[in-house]
């Protein structure tokens, strides 16, 4: 990496190129462009942000005032990482471990905010608010933890 970085080879390259197997490029060449280790930060926190709202905020219950405007918040917040998640990381590399850790955690996040987001919410679906929660808080530490060690 000291090689590479003299160089002058971006330093998040070299780190997703590491972690990831995915070969990277600052200058657009190959397949990934952006440094992904911000954005993997900013969706281990959405996750375990997501994860304490599915745990406090009850989808049944009628909030009022701040807490539904952090319900709210947190709801559309999830609904765009689920978005990125999706639309944008797991798409590009579908056949990589990161990949599927996204696929996964961008389908937990979409359940969170159709759970968050006010709305009824049936019976039915309110049984996906724990095992979303559980799911949400496994990948948030898996993603930190993975981060960390970076």
């Amino acid at each position: 990496m000291v090689r590479a970085l003299r160089a002058g080879v971006n330093r998040f390259d070299v780190i997703t190129e590491r972690h990831t197997g995915c070969p990277t490029n600052s200058d657009g060449l190959r397949p990934m462009n952006l440094p992904t280790l911000p954005m993997g930060s900013l969706m281990a926190a959405l996750m375990l942000i997501g994860a304490a709202a599915l745990a406090m905020l009850a989808p049944r219950r009628r909030h009022h005032g701040p807490a539904r405007a952090a319900r709210t918040a947190i709801g559309a917040l999830a609904a765009l990482g689920a978005g990125w998640q999706l639309a944008w990381y797991a798409v590009r590399h579908p056949g990589t471990f990161w990949g599927v850790m996204a696929t996964l955690s961008g389908l937990a996040l979409a359940a969170a905010a159709l759970l968050l987001l006010p709305r009824e919410v049936t019976g039915r679906f309110e049984r996906a608010r724990w095992p979303s929660a559980l799911v949400l808080l496994g990948l948030g530490i898996f993603y930190a933890a993975s981060i960390v060690r970076l």
